[in-house]
């Protein structure tokens, strides 16, 4: 029966590539529009900017099992940058969204002291790594960038922000 199952699975792939019918794997865009800044203070009286990020789900297919690639496994850095520096950002706020369906958005709270940093001066951009299933259970990845800097009173995406594009990380080989 299982050898009859995946038959079929290998036919329905082999009737995709004849046909030209494309498989649909999840695929996120980065809207800035939507996405915004706040500054708050926690509970040591540190000034926090906090980075609200709007993803979407671009595709026909759902995505499933989000995580936040680490960068740095010894050090468990999530974000990568420009210049070797201190890992200044940080997890805001879990990323619990159990799974994104075709057209739906979700949010990721990204954040980073600038307690005694001069704001004139804020010109920055990190990139981060998301990884996430397909319906069959397919894992994929894709690397955000995201640009900001402030200016007078509030602060504002740059043009350095930008999406990778998604890359098949593993294949799930059970149907």
């Amino acid at each position: 029966m299982n050898f009859f199952i995946n038959g079929l699975g290998f036919l329905k792939d082999i009737l995709e590539l004849k046909l030209g019918i494309k498989k649909q794997i999840p695929s996120f865009s980065l809207h800035n529009n939507y996405s915004e800044f706040f500054v708050e203070c926690d509970d040591y009286n540190k000034k926090l900017l906090v980075v609200k990020i709007l993803l979407t789900n671009l595709t026909k297919s759902t995505a499933t099992d989000f995580k936040l690639e680490v960068y740095d496994k010894p050090r468990r850095k999530f974000f990568k940058f420009r210049r070797k520096e201190p890992n200044r950002h940080l997890i805001y706020d879990n990323l619990d969204y159990n799974f994104c369906l075709s057209g739906c958005s979700m949010y990721i709270y990204v954040y980073t002291d600038i307690t005694e940093i001069d704001l004139s001066g804020i010109k920055d951009y990190f990139y981060f790594k998301l990884t996430f299933r397909n319906e069959k259970g397919d894992i994929y990845s894709q690397e955000f960038k995201v640009g900001y800097e402030h200016r007078t009173n509030h602060f504002v995406f740059t043009d350095d922000c930008s999406v990778g594009p998604v890359r098949l990380v593993k294949r799930n080989l059970r149907i």
